[in-house]
């Protein structure tokens, strides 16, 4: 096979393995469903570009239904589908990927700038928001019609921003390096800064109204507000955060990972009484989280993998994996994991 790896999958909890089918190392950085059964990866792979796998099982089975070549400038960041058609993926310098029909065809729309796009969130069909930077610069671009067009917004930061949310079409916020918490509260025309802290680089962002709110960071932190972003209470954990989600008013999780002994162990992390208080789920899987999303409180999936670095035991060329669960995390089982032959699988 070549560089290419092999996917394997699991239906006991990793007890037993079996070949699914072979393919491409990626890690994994964004997951999206916009049901039980219909879902999409994005992934990364430094020497081959970026993929975009989809589901119709739940997670059983996965095929590519794009692939980008890596002389492109590949990277694949976050997926969005605003309905069960039209998705959205994020890209460097200031490409995005759009489907409508389900993920079927995917093409490129070039936006007039260099940064990259990262986070992405709609609020219903037409009103969305992407967001991103690069080195010293930050964007915000806002479509009212269902992405045909794209307009920027001033962040007044000039730090790349690496995800955003809005609970209605006016009040929403934006996180990024530097520990930039913004807030907007009339759609994105003026943005106000909540928090910052140049030690700390912020990862993702989730509101359960317009006054409960939470962020995560990479040094393990956890911030969430009870009015609004006024103010925010900091919690500390041993781990790099990544990705936030909640199934409702209660019941949240976090995404992220360790190192130990020269390897990336992924951590899941679950509230069950609305960000009070947070428990390790799980604190021993092979690779990095990055991105979480359930479709209701039992369901959910988790993607990851390590990347392509000679700092990481035996993934010099990254590797991917997707953890699924259907008892509210109570257990998590690996569905999907790309390695490369070498690794000793």
């Amino acid at each position: 096979m070549g560089n290419e790896g092999t996917i394997y999958h699991t239906d006991d909890s990793g007890l037993t393995w079996k070949i699914q089918n072979s393919g491409p190392c990626e890690e994994l950085w964004g997951v999206y469903f916009t049901d039980r059964l219909n879902g999409w990866v994005t992934g990364n792979s430094f020497y081959r570009g970026g993929i975009v796998l989809h589901t119709s099982d739940g997670g059983i089975t996965w095929e590519q239904q794009y692939r980008r070549p890596p002389e492109n400038i590949s990277g694949l960041f976050k997926v969005y589908f605003s309905d069960r058609n039209n998705g959205w993926i994020t890209t460097l310098r200031g490409t995005l990927l759009h489907t409508t029909d389900g993920g079927e065809h995917w093409k490129e729309k070039n936006i007039d700038t260099y940064d990259d796009l990262i986070g992405i969130y709609f609020t219903d069909p037409l009103n969305g928001w992407i967001v991103g930077g690069r080195w010293k610069s930050s964007i915000i671009l806002h479509t009212v019609d269902g992405g045909n067009n794209w307009k920027k917004q001033n962040s007044g930061v000039l730090k790349p921003l690496m995800a955003v949310y809005f609970i209605d079409k006016n009040n929403g916020w934006a996180v990024g390096d530097g520990g930039i918490i913004i807030h907007s509260s009339d759609g994105g025309n003026n943005w106000k800064i909540q928090y910052e802290n140049k030690k700390e680089s912020m990862t993702d962002v989730y509101f359960l109204d317009k006054n409960n709110g939470f962020v995560t960071g990479v040094e393990g932190t956890i911030f969430h507000t009870c009015d609004g972003g006024i103010t925010w209470k900091k919690t500390e954990k041993d781990s790099h955060l990544m990705g936030i989600y909640f199934s409702d008013q209660k019941n949240g999780w976090i995404a992220g990972g360790m190192e130990d002994n020269g390897e990336l162990k992924g951590v899941i992390l679950h509230t069950i009484d609305g960000g009070v208080n947070w428990e390790y789920e799980e604190k021993n899987i092979p690779g990095l989280l990055i991105d979480i999303y359930f479709t209701d409180e039992k369901r959910g999936w988790a993607a990851g993998g390590t990347p392509a670095s000679e700092k990481y035991k035996a993934h010099n060329d990254g590797s991917g994996i997707i953890l699924y669960t259907d008892d509210g995390g109570n257990n998590w089982k690996t569905i999907f994991r790309s390695l490369r032959p070498e690794s000793g699988r």
